[in-house]
């Protein structure tokens, strides 16, 4: 029970040390210090790649956005060149008269001189609202019939903004959406007897420059018209729907980048997941956390012998101390050092010295005073020589 009872206090003593206190403290500090820079360190290598993934992000929506825009510029002449033709009208004028479907053969086939100038381009449609047919330069159907006022009127809509592509359900195939340029035809005699369509399926938009922005995961690619709503995107369900940046992703979980082209004024939006980009970065949070464990196993160690090297001076001192306090008087401090250790053991050393000087005269003292009292006895116990 006492051999348990004294290594206790020993463990407590121990740990209310003065060495244990600043070893404490160093290692808190070290602690501290190399936890705030393996995180400044991961939070700056982060916004690096970041900025560098967005960097290149935007340089490869750029290059496509330009060829996009070229793209579309040279549909939109083709469209209006299309429209400006002699031979185009004088045969809308001869079908209009007659309604010979002839006219409609010859018609097609000029369409697909066109058609075949421009790789996007699947096709051009001649629009008479008149007769409610659309001429197509396509082998099938070469003409459609029976149009339906609801088409005719968003062909004759979107006409009046030429230099605008407008996304319209195909009239001559429901259920594909394309991407048209409508161009009206002017009249000899005024008027808009038809329109010329240059049309861009959107499928083909997709494949044709979103697909390769998309190679990795987690990569998103869409076009969007000047209102934000989707043209073209890897789901086709989304076409038409507006696209709202701040509502579809957070910037802490997406990086993205936009760019806008200068003809059709439309934008190419590329998003990556900041997950997928960071992968790497998170694979290493493992090695910087052994770095972050070696440094403060190290750090330990110094402090540990630093510490202990500082502390000797004062544990010999307080050694010393015990002993004295215990009554060897004869201790002193070995003096080791300079600093205020050093001279508080030396000023210690004096003390006791003078303690010892003090003693010392004090046991003269005494002896002389027991010499003379003895002196005086004995003179009382002698007879005098008078007598």
């Amino acid at each position: 029970m006492n051999n348990d009872k004294m290594r206790n206090d020993r463990s407590i003593r121990v740990f209310q040390s003065m060495r244990c206190k600043m070893v404490m403290v160093m290692l808190g500090i070290t602690a501290v210090t190399a936890a705030l820079i393996t995180g400044v360190f991961y939070w700056k290598s982060s916004e690096m790649i970041e900025k560098n993934y967005t960097e290149s992000l935007y340089a490869g929506i750029s290059q496509t956005g330009d060829a996009l825009d070229e793209s579309m510029e040279e549909v939109y002449y083709l469209t209006t060149l299309a429209a400006c033709d002699g031979e185009i009208l004088k045969s809308v004028e001869e079908f209009l008269e007659s309604g010979d479907e002839n006219d409609l053969v010859l018609i097609a086939g000029l369409l697909r001189d066109y058609a075949v100038r421009n790789r996007d381009l699947a096709s051009v449609y001649l629009v008479i609202p008149g007769r409610r047919v659309i001429v197509t330069s396509q082998e099938y159907p070469v003409c459609q019939k029976e149009i339906s006022k609801e088409r005719l009127w968003e062909i004759g809509t979107a006409g009046e903004k030429a230099l605008t592509p407008v996304m319209l359900k195909d009239p001559v195939r429901e259920t594909a959406d394309i991407l048209s340029y409508v161009s009206p035809v002017e009249g000899e005699g005024g008027g808009t007897p038809a329109y010329v369509m240059g049309n861009i399926k959107e499928r083909s938009l997709y494949y044709n420059y979103l697909d390769g922005l998309e190679s990795g995961r987690g990569i998103t690619a869409v076009i969007l018209d000047r209102n934000g709503r989707i043209v073209s995107s890897r789901n086709p369900a989304r076409v038409g729907e507006v696209s709202d940046k701040s509502e579809e992703n957070s910037a802490d979980e997406m990086l993205q980048a936009e760019y806008l082209t200068n003809f059709t004024e439309y934008s190419l939006r590329i998003e990556k997941e900041k997950s997928e980009v960071l992968t790497d970065l998170r694979q290493m949070r493992l090695h910087l956390l052994g770095i972050l464990a070696a440094v403060f196993a190290l750090g330990a160690i110094l402090i540990v012998v630093l510490t202990g090297a500082m502390y000797a001076p004062l544990r010999k001192l307080t050694e010393t101390m015990a002993k004295v306090s215990g009554g060897e008087l004869g201790q002193r401090v070995e003096i080791t050092t300079r600093d205020e250790i050093g001279i508080l053991s030396g000023e210690f050393n004096d003390m006791l010295n003078h303690i010892e000087k003090l003693i010392e005269k004090l046991i003269q003292e005494e002896m002389l005073k027991k010499d003379a009292e003895l002196e005086a006895l004995q003179y009382q116990i002698t007879p005098h020589r008078d007598y």
